[in-house]
């Protein structure tokens, strides 16, 4: 703004200087200023207008009224100017100097207006800005839509500034994105605080939104929510040290002033979150962060009650519970799925949490230890029908443990199965009935290795055991011994 004042002022007082400095600048002089700002206007016009006709291109015109005196502060002078350029709309205003302020109002489009007022002697200023353009695009190809007010003040010498900014409907649309829609107060009196209020972010059916302060190095949230269509999802609060010299991740992580921050899920259905497979069943969570950004800490719980799948209507719900705890720069899991019978699956495991390290070397959360343990003592393998869909009427129980170990980059997996299927049918084998069948498997990477196993079909029986080993082609080892075992099932015959 005071660029803007003093290259529209500086050389209208400057063309001034040799007439009276008592009189009122009248008739040649503002016809001589005229002329000078339009043949400039025109040169410019003529170098930066390269895909128009420069001698048809409109060209800015400026006019001045003025008083001199011996004193500069004590002048007068008042400009009405128009800008013009290839790029964006015309933009006219006037510009004033009068009781040593220099005053400037500038307007664009009709809708949106600039007010500025600045004394150089005491080096305040004051601005105001209101836009209500439902297209902005001509200011900005993705600028959709811009309504806000600005007003602001401050004092430059002692680096103080106080404001306030709502936004009444800012969307921005980039080429081949979602549409981001924004409306919220924003608030500051620098450099002590600042503030947002009620400050709304949406993206597609997905909705942020937050209350935070920042005072004395940290930003409070009194409220964080974010929302899909169906309501919230998750809700935070609480303060995080983010002090004024911040300037990088570096200066984060030297900072020792403690986190505290909770995030909260509400009880909230499971079909939001698991859209391709039907489920019923409502989560929970709460978790807590602690610590510093250097070495956080993370606590807490998540449990999901009555999982149950509506296409396996005789199958008893299932509760989940899963707890989360920080110890020595290690995150512990566990966590348990239980029914009314028994315990489903365990699950325990370790990971370190050294976030210092991975910002300052990406590449070692690959390298990071994995220490994670499931066990499964008894699961119903109607549970698992949606793993295996060419299984029909499949029913049993199955016994599951499994281990992972090695590194993010190059995880190991062991462990072994016992599958007691009561039935299962194959929806396109002519050996179609397959009964009281036991299979025994020991995996480790990608070997699976099957101890002697058995299954009956048709009445035979067949034994078999072996090896696979997957790859992009695998390799089988199998051996098999049938008894009375029904190979072909046709129309005419059965072999």
């Amino acid at each position: 703004v005071i660029a803007l004042v003093a290259a529209l002022l500086v050389p209208a007082l400057w063309s001034f200087r040799g007439g009276s400095t008592e009189s009122l600048i009248e008739s040649s002089s503002p016809n001589e200023l005229t002329a000078t700002s339009k043949a400039l206007a025109e040169s410019a016009v003529a170098e930066n207008a390269a895909a128009a006709d420069a001698s048809t291109a409109e060209v800015p015109t400026s006019t001045a009224t003025g008083q001199l005196d011996p004193d500069i502060q004590k002048s007068l002078a008042n400009l009405d100017w128009k800008l013009i350029t290839k790029e964006y709309p015309a933009l006219t205003g006037t510009a004033a100097w009068a009781d040593q302020k220099a005053t400037l109002t500038a307007t664009t489009l009709e809708k949106v207006k600039l007010l500025a007022k600045f004394d150089p002697t005491t080096q305040l200023y004051q601005a105001e800005v209101t836009s209500e353009l439902d297209d902005a695009r001509a200011l900005l190809p993705e600028l959709t839509s811009a309504k806000l007010t600005l007003k602001a003040s401050g004092d430059l010498k002692n680096e103080t500034h106080q404001g306030a900014l709502t936004l009444l409907d800012i969307r921005y649309a980039a080429k081949e994105s979602p549409t981001i829609q924004a409306k919220g107060q924003a608030g500051w009196d620098w450099p002590t605080q600042f503030s947002f209020q009620n400050l709304e972010v949406k993206r597609d059916d997905l909705e942020v939104k937050t209350s935070l302060t920042w005072k004395e190095g940290f930003a409070n949230f009194s409220k964080l929510v974010i929302a899909d269509t169906q309501g919230s999802l998750l809700t935070g609060q609480g303060s995080l040290p983010l002090p004024l010299q911040t300037r990088n991740l570096d200066d984060l992580l030297e900072n020792n002033s403690p986190l505290d921050f909770s995030v909260k899920l509400a009880p909230t259905p499971l079909s939001r979150f698991v859209k391709d497979q039907p489920i019923e069943g409502t989560a929970e969570a709460t978790l807590n962060i602690s610590g510093t950004f250097a070495k956080p800490a993370i606590n807490g719980t998540i449990t999901a009650t009555e999982i149950r799948e509506p296409s396996l209507p005789d199958v008893p719900p299932g509760d989940l519970l899963v707890t989360l705890t920080t110890i020595d720069e290690e995150l512990r899991l566990s966590g348990k799925l239980k029914e009314p019978s028994g315990d489903l699956f365990d699950l325990k495991g370790r990971f370190p949490l050294t976030p210092e390290k991975w910002i300052k070397d990406p590449n070692s959360l690959m390298d990071e230890p994995l220490a994670f343990t499931v066990n499964t003592p008894r699961i119903d393998l109607r549970r698992l029908q949606r793993f295996a869909p060419t299984v029909l009427d499949l029913s049993g129980i199955a016994q599951i443990k499994v281990k992972v170990a090695g590194t993010i980059r190059e995880p190991a997996l062991s462990g072994d199965a016992m599958i007691h299927a009561d039935r299962a049918r194959l929806s396109n084998s002519p050996i179609s009935d397959f009964r009281n069948s036991k299979i025994n498997l020991k995996f480790s990477n990608n070997t699976i290795a099957i101890s002697p196993s058995q299954i009956t079909a048709a009445g035979g029986t067949i034994n078999f055991n072996g090896s696979v080993t997957l790859g992009e082609t695998p390799l089988l080892d199998l051996s098999f011994r049938g008894k009375n075992t029904l190979l072909w099932r046709g129309a005419d015959y059965s072999l």
